[in-house]
């Protein structure tokens, strides 16, 4: 996965959307931090679809979601960025 999406993911911002996915359980919150970080750190993949489909095995549906959203949010904004 790209660099800079592995620092997206370590972001303030994404951990505020993570806590908030988590109904603000701290605990539960780094422990899916460390999880995601982990499979991104071996993930080689670049079909979020298929690393979507991924995440739900490992994560429940709305935390799996909510990081594939925000990385989407994020592709998205980098292209419209490149097009300029």
């Amino acid at each position: 996965m790209d660099i800079k999406v592995k620092s997206l993911l370590g972001g303030i911002n994404f951990e505020t959307a993570m806590l908030e996915a988590c109904d603000w359980n701290y605990e539960l919150c780094e422990d899916n931090m460390k999880k995601i970080s982990e499979y991104f750190q071996v993930c080689e993949k670049t079909d979020l679809d298929i690393i979507g489909v991924e995440l739900s095995y490992i994560f429940s549906e709305n935390i799996s979601e909510m990081v594939i959203s925000y990385i989407k949010d994020y592709v998205d904004i980098g292209n419209k960025e490149t097009k300029q």
